[in-house]
Parts: C-alpha cells; structure tokens; sequence
C-alpha cells in the first residue's frame, strides 16, 4: 500500500512538471509573437514618416515650380514688352540682330504666350473690338507709365469763373537740377535722379524700352541719394543722406508702384554711433544675395523673394541662424555681430559658464 502511494506522488509530480514546460513554451511563442508584432509597428512607423517626409518634398518641389512659373511669366512679359508684342517687330529685331538659331525658338513662343498681353497690342484689341473698357483700361496704363493724365473731356457747362493769379497756383523759385542714378548699372548715364530747388520731393527719370518715365521718390525726403544696389529693375536699394550731413545717413528701399516708387524700408547706417558695414550674401540659397548692415552686435538684411517677389527686412532672428556654419571670410563681422547680439539676449544670469 505505501509503495502504491508513492507511486501516485511521484506520478502527480511528473504530471505537473510536464503541465509546467508546456506553459513555458506557450509564452515563450506568445512573447515571440510580441516582438515580431512589434518590429511590425515600428517598420511601419518609419515607413508612415518617410511617406509623410516624400510628401513634403513634393510640396516644396512644387511650390518652387510654382515660383519658377510666375518668375518665367514676368520675364516673358518684359521680354515681349520689348517688341511692343507684334510679331513683325521681333522678326525685323531678330534678323537686325542676328539671333541664334537656337534661341529663336525660345523667342517665338514667348511671343505666343504673351505677346497678347501687351500694352500696345491690348490697345489695339480694344479698337479693333470697339470695346470701350479694354481701350479706357491700356489708355489709363498707358498715360501713367509715361506720367501723363489725360485731360477730362469737355462739358458744356459754364465756365468757372477764373480765380486771381496768386490764388490759382504758387509759383517755386529755384534751379531744376539732375544728377545721374544709375539704376542700370555703371554704365548706365540715362537714368537721372531731378529735382526742382524748393519744391522738395525728387523724382528718377529713365526710360523703359524707348519711352521717358517720370517717377516720384514717395516720400523722398532726404537731400542726396545714391545707389546701394538694385534687385530688380523696380526694387532699388538707395543711401540717403541729407544736406551737409558727414553721418552716412539712411539705407532705403524703393519700389516701383504704378507710376512712382515707393519707399518699403528705411534703416540707420549708424548703429550705436558707429558706421554700419554693408555686406551682401545668399543666405537661404535661392540665387538672390540679401543684403547685410551689420553693427557691434545688430545684423539686419534686406531680402527679396525671387525675382519678382517682395521685399521685406530680417532681423537677427531670421540672419544669425542662418549663418551657422558659414565660413565666408566676408562674413565674419556678421558672425562675431550675431555672436554679440546672442550674448547681450540672454537674460542675466543665465550665459555660459
């Protein structure tokens, strides 16, 4: 009996045991299946982010595409403004000229994508469809690029009784005198920067594909100017200084709106009683340099987004970033500026140790 009851212990232990290494191998599949599951996840994980990265490159690569576009659109209509648009004249310049084979393709088809939307040719269109709007709308464009306004039609009502001479208008004496502004570069002496002694405000004076236009400095206060640069030829970058002035005045930036040019940005050139330094650099790689004033610890830039964008001002913010990691010699006083900006911006207490 005792050997019987041996018998059954030791059975119930094998039992048990046996019970015990099926568990483990149970969990040991389950655990495994965990982890693969989980390697599953995180493929999936990097695959979702390079998916969502992919995206984003095709929306940047499509919106520089899109900027490519407009930037060709303004190039191929100031390129068939040229030719006024006629087809006739871009031949006759073409043989003048001796252009390329090659680049008289590129030519034509500026010429059928937009010589249409030209001044002239709109105006032409207006007559030949006797359609007022279209004629009144390129007349008014018209008489603003060349500073003329056309004079009101006549009415039939009575004249107004003429007013005492010194009440009708106020005569300006002085001298009218110009200065060369050269817009289009060294060589260019055709550009002129005139101003009546007395009546203030100045006006630049060039010519647009053959045609004189006049157009005011708004607000043009200062007594001299000079040019920085240009980015573009309706974007100018001019220094200002006024009369007897030895400080080196004022950075402006002028754009041509309608018929006149309008100031965007006026920036001291004296930054804490110290002249500011310009220097020009392409800072986010798009083929347009930005210009730089740098001072002891100030760094400003004059950005323009392509070639017919805006154009705005970056502060430290938006430069010293930038400049990380660039090892232009030219850029060293930048880079020391925004190294003094970043220390005199932390709040006390917290520099490095």
């Amino acid at each position: 009996m005792k050997r019987l009851l041996e018998l059954c212990v030791v059975g119930l232990v094998l039992v048990g045991c046996g019970e015990d290494a099926g568990l483990v191998a149970a969990r040991q599949r389950v655990e495994a299946a965990q982890a693969a599951l989980r390697e599953e996840e995180a493929r999936g994980q990097d695959q979702a982010t390079e998916v969502e990265r992919l995206k984003a490159r095709l929306r940047e690569a499509e919106s520089a595409r899109a900027q490519e576009e407009r930037e060709l659109e303004g190039l191929r209509k100031r390129l068939v403004a040229s030719w006024r648009g006629d087809a006739k004249t871009l031949k006759a310049h073409q043989e003048e000229a001796e252009v390329p084979t090659a680049l008289r393709p590129l030519l034509e088809e500026a010429q059928k994508a937009m010589g249409g939307a030209a001044l002239e040719q709109r105006f032409s269109q207006g007559l030949a469809r006797k359609n007022l709007a279209l004629t009144t709308a390129a007349l008014k464009e018209w008489s603003s690029r060349d500073g003329v306004t056309p004079a009101p039609e006549e009415t039939a009502e009575a004249p107004a009784a003429e007013e005492p001479e010194e009440e009708a208008c106020t005569r300006v004496s002085g001298d009218f005198g110009c200065t060369v502004l050269p817009l289009g570069g060294s060589g260019d002496s055709v550009t002129q920067l005139c101003r009546l002694a007395g009546a203030g405000q100045p006006w630049v004076v060039r010519s647009e594909h053959g045609r004189l236009v006049r157009l005011p400095l708004v607000p043009g206060s200062a007594a001299h100017y000079g040019v920085a640069r240009t980015l573009g030829p309706d974007v100018w970058v001019l220094r200002a200084t006024d009369a007897g002035a030895s400080a080196p005045g004022t950075l402006e930036v002028y754009e041509v709106s309608g018929a006149q040019a309008v100031r965007r940005h006026s920036r001291p050139l004296v930054r804490k009683g110290k002249p500011a330094s310009l220097v020009e650099a392409d800072l986010d790689a798009d083929g347009l340099t930005e210009t730089l004033m740098v001072g002891a610890d100030e760094v400003e830039a004059i950005h323009r987004e392509g070639l017919t964008g805006g154009v705005s001002l970056w502060s430290e913010y938006d430069v010293c970033p930038k400049l990380t990691g660039r090892s232009e010699p030219g850029l060293e006083p930048a880079r020391a500026a925004c190294t003094a900006w970043s220390k005199a911006s932390q709040p006390a207490g917290t520099g490095a140790k």
